[in-house]
């Protein structure tokens, strides 16, 4: 404003002519300039939790902010044309600058640097602030960590949040070219509007109050689309070839991490019961306990201690809530108070001295992808549940969902009798779960004061390359063995190892066994050898799967 009423006495109409020097091509390369002083204005509806009335007040602030910002930008780039000749303004490095000193003298840079240093501070402080709320959102959303979606419980404001935009801010500013930050911050900017043009269509056919949009409106989103894709193609390739490598960039965030958490998110909702602080992954292992059955509850809730050792962790106790599709998640996370005492009884057993516990009650439409998002979600490295067993459609279907469909290992136990493993024999396939497999059958031996049989099961007729496999991998048993328990060697022939195993079974209070070795990335782990064994031994049996690496490396 200053400046404007300063020039207006140097300022000479005759310099408005030829009104289009350039012809129309000018105007076309000058609007994509022009195009990016309106960025922001949308920033005003990240903040619209902190608005009082942001419905009303929100459209009204960005209508009346662009429409100030518009006669101000008219009326500068009026006089400025009027007092500096537009060659000269064309050439220019600083062309306000050219015309404060034109219109006030020396003092002209000091008004045009005090006033350049004012609307930064505001630009800077005002982009700040939308974005950390754009971070916010997206961490509460479940599309970023979780951290990010956090308030801070003195001033109540993002501050995770914050200091990762000011960060980013901050970096891209030391490291970075500023003319190439400009266009690709455009790229960007112009390339988000794209899918917000057909979202903005999306929402007047979806809206009843605009089931029926005037004319205009019909054709703005369409409008809007082809001007933003026009105005991408007055950026230099380098620019754009950016924009795109920021966009696969986001792509790949988007489907590998927050797409499955936004899938979570939807599926159900997680209530933590403990005020413990989560631990950390340098603290230990964290292993996922699902309960239901108050009988076994104690016994897995100890077969996950005795695994954790003395390196310490967490075990994450859950209990899932089914919820109809009629009832929302809140409506039965309130009948949830039988799972209270369930994991509350757990919170009270006795435990080992660096081992914590974290009830967590999930409600969820499905049972196994209930236990799958918690595992996730916990950042858990071992799922330890109880399986029923049996034929029953719901029994078979819950084991093959949970394990195909988790990211991490999972130990099934079918408990039969009074849980006290003194003899504990160990199915040698393959080496695919061998690690767990030994690590499981020495933790219990130690802990219930028993021994371990390794069982290897040769054909009747076996090859000598049949022969040389077993050997090693009893090698790797023994090599992987490292508790205190003794334990014994047991190579057998059979052409049947199922009905050999089922048979052996009445000798020991539990038989371990691994899944089926598959491809790796074949979900189908379960075979009918194991679910077999586990339907017919007389024993206890543990059904071990150790993920796929690939699984693992996906798991968010």
């Amino acid at each position: 404003l200053a400046l404007i009423i300063l020039a207006i006495p140097k300022a000479d109409p005759q310099q408005l002519r030829p009104m289009f020097p350039q012809g129309f091509s000018g105007v076309g390369g000058a609007i994509a300039i022009i195009y990016v002083s309106f960025f922001g204005y949308q920033l005003i509806a990240n903040n619209a939790e902190e608005i009082i009335a942001p419905e009303k007040t929100v459209p009204k602030a960005m209508f009346l902010a662009m429409l100030v910002s518009l006669a101000f930008y008219v009326a500068v780039a009026i006089v400025s044309v009027m007092v500096v000749p537009w060659e000269a303004l064309s050439q220019s490095k600083a062309p306000l600058v050219d015309v404060a000193l034109r219109s006030v003298g020396r003092l002209g840079w000091l008004l045009i640097a005090l006033g350049g240093v004012l609307a930064s501070a505001a630009a800077l402080n005002s982009t700040l602030l939308s974005q950390a709320r754009q971070i916010f959102a997206m961490g509460k959303d479940r599309f970023l960590p979780g951290v990010l979606g956090r308030i801070q419980e003195i001033y109540r404001t993002p501050t995770a949040a914050l200091w990762l935009g000011g960060l980013a801010t901050s970096a891209a500013l030391v490291f970075g070219d500023l003319t190439f930050i400009v266009k690709s911050a455009n790229f960007c900017f112009l390339a988000s509007l794209l899918p917000a043009s057909f979202a903005l269509r999306s929402l007047y056919r979806s809206s009843k109050s605009h089931a029926r949009p005037n004319r205009w409106k019909y054709y703005t989103p369409y409008a809007a689309f082809l001007a933003n894709l026009a105005l991408l193609f007055t950026l230099d390739w380098v620019s754009i070839a950016f924009g795109l490598q920021l966009m696969a960039v986001g792509v790949c965030i988007y489907f590998f991490y927050s797409h499955k958490r936004e899938i979570r998110s939807l599926t159900g909702m997680s209530l933590v019961l403990s005020e413990e602080r989560k631990t950390t992954i340098l603290s230990g292992s964290r292993i996922l306990v699902p309960v239901a059955n108050p009988q076994t509850q104690p016994v897995l809730f100890t077969i996950s201690e005795a695994l954790l050792g003395n390196q310490g962790g967490e075990v994450v106790v859950l209990n899932v809530v089914q919820a109809t599709e009629q009832m929302d998640f809140y409506s039965s996370l309130s009948d949830a108070e039988d799972s209270v005492h369930l994991l509350d009884r757990t919170t009270k057993l006795p435990r080992l001295e660096g081992v914590k516990i974290r009830p967590v009650v999930r409600v969820s439409r499905s049972l196994p992808k209930g236990i799958v998002h918690v595992a996730e979600e916990e950042g858990c490295n071992l799922i330890v549940m109880g399986y029923a067993g049996g034929e029953s459609p719901e029994s078979i279907r819950l084991m093959e969902e949970v394990i195909n469909n988790a990211r991490t290992n999972i130990i099934l136990f079918k408990l039969k009798r009074e849980f006290s493993p003194k003899r504990i024999a160990v199915s040698l396939g393959s080496s695919s779960n061998l690690n767990l497999i030994v690590k499981l059958a020495g933790v219990l031996a130690d802990r219930y004061a028993g021994d371990i049989t390794f069982l290897n099961i040769l054909p009747t007729n076996y090859t000598a390359a049949q022969k040389a496999h077993s050997g090693k991998i009893l090698v790797e048993a023994i090599k992987h063995h490292v508790a205190n328990a003794l334990y014994r060697i047991e190579v057998a022939s059979s052409d049947e190892p199922l009905e050999f195993l089922v048979e052996r079974s009445s000798e020991f209070d539990l038989l371990i066994v691994g899944t089926t070795k598959v491809g790796l990335l074949q979900k189908a782990v379960v075979g009918p050898f194991s679910s077999q064994i586990v339907m017919r031994s007389a024993c206890s049996v543990a059904v071990v799967r150790v993920a796929p690496t690939v699984k693992k490396f996906l798991k968010v």
